[in-house]
């Protein structure tokens, strides 16, 4: 939501070619605003809820078997930019 605002108040202040916007949690509202011709929105992370969760599970599993578990996981982020249109409209076309 902050990042659609934020965006969309950008063009509402006129402020288009000097403000740009980065932000966080891809969506398909998101990836629209990167692929569109207005240049506010450059560039989005996203997250990898099925790698988090696989790494959640075999964390809890390794422990219920009686390991000490990971302690923590480090999970990559994706990365979806103005300067990659292929890979937002990769992310677009899997949403629908």
């Amino acid at each position: 939501g902050g990042t659609v605002g934020l965006t969309l108040a950008v063009e509402s202040m006129g402020a288009v070619g000097e403000v740009f916007v980065f932000g966080t949690d891809i969506s398909p509202q998101l990836a629209e605003m990167l692929l569109s011709q207005d240049n506010i929105l450059q560039a989005v992370t996203g997250q990898s809820p099925e790698v988090m969760g696989a790494s959640a599970v075999t964390a809890a599993l390794d422990v219920l078997a009686g390991g000490e578990g990971a302690g923590y996981n480090i999970v990559p982020n994706a990365f979806y930019s103005r300067a990659d249109t292929e890979a937002v409209q990769v992310y677009l076309d899997s949403t629908k």
